[in-house]
């Protein structure tokens, strides 16, 4: 269940654009079949926007066919007489969560911040998987001085608080989402190299290892052929972590207004509106959305990567208990 929660999510924030649009995604007009996300027409034929296009009573006369995205409002746009309102009607020219205080749909905000979520979490877990596992097998196989120098790399940059550090650099430096990234990767890289040190020492004894290194195969013919099959594993169950703790932080940042930029749009920034929303006198519906997604998404990681750690720890005591009943 977990897997195909965290696989939605993925595909949510992947699709983003075309589940949360005001463009058609399909559109038949004077017999015509068109698809205008794909060629990216701003306007209706006739010149209208497309949610006028949509909305126009006339068009159900000339036969035309339009098959809007699941929500239907742009994250920017600002939808002045949903304000007057105490809630978006739901129907085809209404807002399924409502809208914030400044008038733009909820629902499509949402979808766009699972977009961010999953773009900044991905990217942060892969960089980090690819630093953690080149520190981690200089610190195992490197010679004495490089060992050294990684270790006390690694000892230091995970003594600072994740949030407090990101916090103190963000507020000085903002680069985006990319600079985000590597903002968090800079702090979440130390715990996968302490755990590839640790297994690529103890496979270093081993007797394939040493005959491997003797015979000179390549450091990467070495970590996928001889040391990989026991090592990809938890550092796999590892990354998956820091990608929830990426959407955390990330989350956190923006919250705090020092994470992304005013154009992003993050839970964590939806989360703030809602809550300056509540403070003069707004409900829970415009926070509560977010808060539930976020949850649900992060829940799923935890299932995903409990699920991963139980493959590598379940055989091991199947083999155990073999070897005993043998015995």
């Amino acid at each position: 269940m977990a897997r195909i929660v965290c696989i939605v999510f993925v595909l949510v924030g992947v699709f983003a654009p075309v589940f949360a649009a005001e463009t058609p995604i399909v559109l038949r007009h004077e017999g015509e079949w068109a698809v205008p996300q794909w060629s990216g027409e701003r306007r209706a034929p006739d010149g209208q926007t497309w949610r006028e296009f949509w909305l126009d009573p006339e068009r159900d006369q000339d036969d035309s066919v339009v098959v809007m995205p699941f929500c239907s409002w742009d994250p920017a746009t600002i939808d002045h007489d949903a304000i007057l309102r105490t809630a978006g009607s739901v129907g085809r020219d209404g807002h399924w969560f409502g809208v914030d205080r400044y008038g733009r749909d909820i629902a499509s905000r949402l979808v766009h911040a699972t977009r961010t979520a999953v773009v900044i979490g991905g990217l942060t877990a892969f960089f980090a998987f690819l630093i953690g596992l080149a520190m981690g097998y200089a610190a195992a196989f490197g010679p004495g001085i490089l060992r050294a120098i990684v270790d006390r790399l690694t000892i230091v940059t995970m003594a600072f608080p994740v949030v407090i550090a990101a916090v103190a650099v963000a507020a000085v430096w903002s680069g985006g989402t990319l600079g985000t990234v590597l903002l968090l990767t800079a702090f979440f890289w130390p715990p996968i190299a302490r755990n590839a040190r640790a297994e690529l020492r103890r496979q270093r004894q081993l007797p394939r290892i040493e005959t491997a290194r003797s015979l000179g195969y390549s450091s990467w013919r070495i970590l996928r052929h001889h040391a990989g099959p026991e090592l990809w594993r938890p550092l796999l169950t590892l990354t998956v972590f820091v990608c929830i703790d990426s959407i955390f932080v990330e989350s956190a940042l923006s919250f705090l207004g020092v994470g992304l930029g005013s154009d992003s749009i993050s839970y964590g920034g939806i989360l703030r509106d809602g809550r300056l929303a509540a403070l003069n006198g707004a409900g829970t519906e415009q926070w509560l959305p977010a808060a539930v997604s976020i949850s649900a998404f992060v829940l799923a990681l935890h299932g995903v990567a409990g699920g991963r750690r139980s493959d590598f720890v379940q055989p091991r005591s199947n083999n155990r208990n073999s070897a005993s009943s043998v015995a």
